[in-house]
């Protein structure tokens, strides 16, 4: 007899392949579950700011800063080379001037990593009291958010979302402070809204491959042309 072939809709569904939660940082309180139907819930609880993502901040600091450093030495480094070289500066207080510049340099370097620091660890640390719960599949996108910036439900068709995409936006319109990195949905007929915000860049990105596993819109990078440019700021909130 001829061996029975089972028919297409009896086949079992290929499992969707799953990121392994070692991409995750240390500290992560990210969690994710397939229901086995080809759909995924991730929630990310409200918290506490962990140490990877205070790392991190302390990291992007350090470039403005050296900017600053950088900019301030050759302004005042070359007043002082101009004073020296126009004999307006006595040769006996050279050696001191040049020692004031590189303490005034280190001081404003200190200032302005310092100042981004604060101003950006405090921003995350009052987005990361927001609680978030993300369903999706290849139908919709379910998303259901609370906390300090309010309470926000959102039931999106999955071929309404054009991408997900790592971006910098003020998240809280109650308390306006500065734009920290987050989830960006992008709807093919608006932009927003912004998810997420606090978290470490590499969850972010964790989640956006995720929901573009299950709905089949892209996770854009940050140099794709067809997206929103990572740094740019946008200010949303609940309506």
């Amino acid at each position: 007899m001829p061996a029975e072939v089972a028919h297409p809709a009896a086949q079992p569904r290929a499992a969707i392949p799953s990121l392994a939660y070692d991409e995750l940082p240390e500290g992560s309180a990210l969690r994710r579950e397939y229901d086995g139907r080809g759909g995924v819930t991730i929630t990310a609880p409200a918290g506490e700011l962990p140490s990877s993502v205070r790392r991190s901040v302390a990291r992007a600091g350090l470039l403005p800063a050296s900017l600053a450093f950088g900019v301030c030495v050759a302004v005042v480094g070359l007043i002082v080379l101009y004073a020296a070289r126009s004999n307006r500066l006595d040769p006996a207080l050279r050696t001191a001037a040049v020692v004031t510049l590189g303490a005034l340099g280190g001081g404003v370097f200190l200032f302005v990593w310092l100042a981004h620091y604060a101003m950006l660890v405090d921003a995350m640390s009052q987005a990361r009291q927001q609680s978030t719960v993300l369903h999706a599949d290849a139908r919709r996108l379910l998303v259901e958010t609370k906390g300090p910036a309010g309470e926000e439900s959102l039931d999106v068709p999955a071929e309404s979302v054009k991408s997900f995409q790592v971006s910098c936006a003020m998240v809280d319109t109650v308390r306006p402070s500065a734009p920290v990195p987050c989830l960006q949905v992008n709807l093919r007929s608006d932009i927003g809204p912004f998810l997420l915000g606090g978290h470490h860049v590499a969850e972010l990105r964790w989640v956006a491959a995720t929901l573009a596993e299950v709905t089949g819109a892209p996770a854009l990078s940050a140099r794709s042309p067809d997206g929103v440019r990572i740094m740019q700021y946008v200010q949303w909130g609940p309506n």
